[in-house]
């Protein structure tokens, strides 16, 4: 493994990048406060790949507080917008680049005069922050390939813009600065977690992630981040979702990996399947405190964001697996950094 690949540095940079944007942290409170959360008719939330599930936490939120809000890949808002956007919307759209191809269509497909649009971007001269009503610049830096500095920072941009409706804004501060302090020694001992990480993944012929809640938002993400830094086929979904018709792969040649942040009902619930899959012949390995079978390397999570901590776990293991199929992890043989084509 090179530990000088662009994306190894980029990872390198996460606690630094993240330090800085939390210094921030009374810029978006201020802007999460103008947003007027409670007063909007409804809140959607878009985007594509791991800007997509970035938001999912904040649309869980939002939800359970009774709040009308929505969360959907922006590909599908392209199909359902003409009914779903309507005067008074607070649109959030997160797009690293800004210049996503289904980002750039709905910004010119739909009328969005009587809409408020929320942007998230890295990129303050883009498409999309030449649109926004609110702007949040991730400033995460220069990225190479694999969304790394961008991802985490848009997880904490999120959580901050939102927090005050939960009452959470000083809990969330506590928790993001502890974060920092907990991924920067992590990344410190990164070569050593790697060779962990490659000693204890199993080697199986079929590979899942699952979640419940806001950390199948992390399976799902680790899934899609897998396979574009390590270039191995991982299926990432819900432990829910596995049930229903995926798990009769369950033998012998499959391996999953629990994401678990510890909470009831999930907890017990994945356990349970987890259980099941011994049963079966599976191999099971948890990022997580509270599970079964072999523990990845994950940094300290006591009082820290579990979903930045999910993030190092599969990114360690991205570049365990990617020594595994003998490529640089990181590199891209087909795509782009800006998915520009639809």
């Amino acid at each position: 493994m090179s530990a000088t690949s662009p994306y190894r540095l980029n990872v390198n940079e996460q606690a630094e990048k993240l330090a800085q944007f939390l210094a921030r942290a009374d810029e978006m409170r201020a802007i999460g406060r103008d947003l007027n959360i409670p007063g909007r008719g409804r809140i959607v939330f878009a985007g594509m790949g791991s800007s997509h599930f970035a938001s999912y936490e904040s649309w869980e939120t939002l939800s359970k507080l009774g709040l009308a809000s929505w969360w959907l890949p922006a590909s599908e808002l392209i199909d359902v917008g003409a009914g779903l956007i309507t005067p008074g919307t607070l649109l959030c759209l997160t797009s690293q680049s800004g210049e996503s191809a289904e980002i750039t269509q709905i910004l010119n497909q739909f009328d969005l005069s009587d809409v408020d649009v929320l942007g998230i971007t890295n990129n303050p001269e883009s498409n999309l922050a030449k649109h926004s009503n609110y702007l949040v610049d991730l400033k995460a830096g220069p990225e190479a390939t694999v969304s790394t500095k961008t991802y985490l920072n848009s997880l904490a941009a999120l959580q901050l813009l939102f927090a005050d409706v939960s009452h959470s804004h000083e809990s969330s501060r506590v928790s993001l600065s502890k974060t920092v302090d907990s991924i920067d020694e992590f990344i410190a001992e990164l070569d050593s977690h790697i060779d962990s990480a490659n000693k204890i993944f199993p080697h199986k012929k079929n590979n899942v992630c699952v979640g419940r809640g806001v950390a199948g938002a992390s399976s799902q993400t680790a899934g899609l981040i897998l396979k574009e830094a390590a270039k191995m086929s991982i299926e990432g979904t819900t432990s829910a979702s596995f049930r229903h018709g995926p798990i009769e792969i369950s033998g012998s040649e499959l391996s999953v990996t629990f994401f678990d942040h510890g909470t009831e009902p999930h907890n017990s619930l994945n356990l349970k399947l987890a259980s099941d899959l011994e049963s079966s012949g599976s191999s099971i390995t948890w990022i997580g405190d509270k599970g079964t079978g072999a523990k990845l390397p994950s940094p300290d999570r006591a009082g820290t964001n579990p979903r930045i901590c999910d993030t190092l776990s599969f990114q360690t293991l991205s570049f365990a697996l990617a020594a595994r199929t003998g490529v640089e992890a990181g590199s891209f043989a087909y795509a782009s950094k800006v998915t520009n084509t639809l």
